[in-house]
């Protein structure tokens, strides 16, 4: 089978390099005290990186499922954060709504 390729790089390349992004990532997490989710990050990007040297495919599925809960969580913040309303309370007013709630002329 041949190997397939992305602007020259590699897919395997390409994978180890966000794996070892991740792992790097999930530091700053555990700095800002939460440790669960800083240890929780850590073991789902060794399960990429071992899926991706050991080529065992069951490896790279929770790092998938992790990276799709990630996106769907950051689309419902900004949804939430540009669309709906922010309470009643005058000392939250985003940047986002304010430019929102100008007129357009």
């Amino acid at each position: 089978m041949k190997a397939m390729n992305f602007c020259r790089i590699d897919w395997k390349t390409g994978g180890i390099v966000i794996g070892v992004l991740s792992l790097i990532g999930s530091f700053p997490v555990s700095i800002s005290g939460d440790v669960s989710v800083s240890l929780h990050f850590f073991i789902v990007s060794g399960c990429l990186l071992y899926g991706i040297y050991k080529e065992k495919r069951d490896f790279l599925l929770p790092y998938l499922v992790e990276l799709i809960i990630v996106l769907i969580e950051s689309f419902i913040s900004i949804v939430n954060f540009i669309v709906l309303k922010p309470s009643d309370d005058k000392s939250f007013e985003g940047d986002v709504y304010k430019v929102l709630k100008k007129p357009l002329l």
